[in-house]
């Protein structure tokens, strides 16, 4: 049976999932009214990560849109299990089964080349899904600044982060940390940095050649009051 995801594992010290598997279950049983019982804080940080915002960002379009037009009453709708919501839902779970399949470059790991250091450094506070929120930005960010992506729709995936409640970016995205997490993903992807960035809404590109500098002017944009200044 088709699942959303294989991997199962653990944190140890300051590293994320270092401790774990691959191994695929028999069945994933999805059951929305569970939402009703999260604060919306989790919501949120469901939304960043468990496939919704980010595959609409670098692999669909429609469902950037959905989330554009309900981004002011999409938690709620979450937690009612309303129609829009299921809608979001089923439209995310056959987009990451369709990236999943292949498995070779991974459109998936779009958030998660510098959310694992800068969600272990504050573990206690920072939720996954906003670690990887913070992620997405400063890639798309950096996409922008490399003309990749046109600027307008990297300030649209910008701000429905925001709208949504989203972080766009922390103190933790110190050059040191950012460096830290440039040398691990390396380590864990083949010896190659693969970091996926957005190329239009629902598109996906993956750069090998990303320089500290570029992440921190990246990050150095985010840091701005939301929306002033331009990216390029």
């Amino acid at each position: 049976m088709q699942v959303i995801g294989t991997k199962t594992g653990v944190n140890f010290g300051l590293h994320k999932n270092r401790i774990g598997s691959y191994c695929a279950p028999i069945a994933a049983v999805l059951d929305t009214t569970f939402l009703a019982t999260l604060p919306k804080r989790h919501i949120r940080n469901g939304l960043a990560e468990v496939e919704v915002l980010k595959m609409a960002i670098v692999s669909d379009a429609t469902l950037f849109q959905l989330l554009e037009s309900h981004a002011s009453d999409l938690v709620e709708a979450c937690a009612e299990s309303s129609p829009v919501s299921l809608r979001i839902t089923n439209l995310s779970i056959q987009r990451m089964l369709k990236e999943l399949e292949p498995n070779l470059y991974r459109v998936v790991d779009f958030g998660h080349t510098f959310s694992s250091v800068i969600e272990m450094l504050k573990v206690d506070c920072l939720l996954h899904g906003e670690a990887v929120a913070i992620d997405m930005c400063i890639s798309t960010a950096i996409a922008a600044r490399r003309n990749l992506i046109d600027i307008a729709a990297a300030d649209r995936s910008i701000a429905l982060t925001n709208r949504m409640g989203l972080p766009v970016i922390n103190s933790d995205c110190t050059a040191a940390n950012m460096q830290t997490a440039l040398d691990d993903v390396v380590k864990h992807r083949d010896g190659v940095q693969r970091i996926p960035v957005p190329t239009a809404i629902g598109e996906t590109t993956f750069l090998n050649d990303v320089s500290l500098q570029e992440v921190m002017e990246a990050c150095e944009y985010l840091q701005r009051p939301f929306g002033e200044g331009a990216l390029g």
